[in-house]
């Protein structure tokens, strides 16, 4: 009997290079073979683990903030991809995209709440599965590294398909396979061995609304609208 959820898995891979191959400043031929190998970078076999914690008593003092989006250099020309035939626009966010979106699209930048995400939702980005409905999220870690998820927010705010590239080649350096459920006073480190501060972190802000937000040198941005919309 086949497995359904890796013959899933396999099939996303397979998409996400024939999508790859169409984006103007496509990723390097690295991070493709990065993405569709069978494991890449540091291992992450039962989803984010030990990349959170939950710090008890000292919330206030993890609460440190960037309010950044997420910026870079992009060359002049570079167009908005052709989304002809594509199904899951997550995959679209390589190379310039990914560094900058806000050159191709508006963005709201540095943190996210539940009452921002519902309207955010209804979009209508091209996004499959359990993940249909959620939102991009496309992260720059204090490292430098960059990132991009789905997230998807009922109860708890929950990160789908996390996807880490390495700062200095631009291979994969993590991949999160696994959807994890973020609860409140989550500090998330992305960047091992990194010593200082932390990528994402979701819980109460000063004003007591639960924000999904960029920790103090990092960065976080969310396309506001579709990069396939007509």
């Amino acid at each position: 009997m086949r497995d359904s959820g890796a013959e899933t898995s396999r099939a996303r891979r397979v998409l996400e290079i024939a999508v790859c191959a169409l984006v103007i400043g496509c990723a390097s031929t690295g991070d493709r073979a990065g993405e569709t190998g069978t494991s890449a970078g540091d291992p992450a076999p039962d989803g984010f683990g030990g990349w959170v914690t939950y710090p008890e008593g000292e919330w206030g003092q993890a609460w440190a903030v960037s309010g950044r989006g997420v910026t870079g250099v992009v060359p002049r020309g570079v167009a908005k991809p052709d989304c002809t035939g594509v199904e899951d626009e997550s995959l679209l966010y390589v190379g310039d995209l990914l560094a900058n979106p806000g050159s191709f699209v508006s963005t709201l930048d540095g943190a996210l709440d539940q009452a921002a995400y519902h309207p955010l939702a209804a979009s209508d980005f091209r996004l499959t599965g359990e993940r249909a409905g959620g939102v991009i999220g496309l992260l720059q870690t204090t490292a430098g590294r960059r990132a991009r998820f789905v997230l998807t927010w009922d109860v708890r705010p929950r990160l789908h398909d996390l996807v880490v590239y390495d700062a200095e080649t631009g291979d994969v350096a993590l991949r999160f396979e696994i959807p994890m459920p973020l609860a409140p006073h989550a500090l998330v480190n992305l960047d091992p061995g990194e010593p200082g501060g932390f990528d994402l972190l979701f819980g109460p802000a000063p004003d007591g609304r639960l924000l999904l937000a960029a920790g103090e040198n990092a960065a976080l941005s969310f396309p506001l609208d579709s990069l396939c919309a007509e």
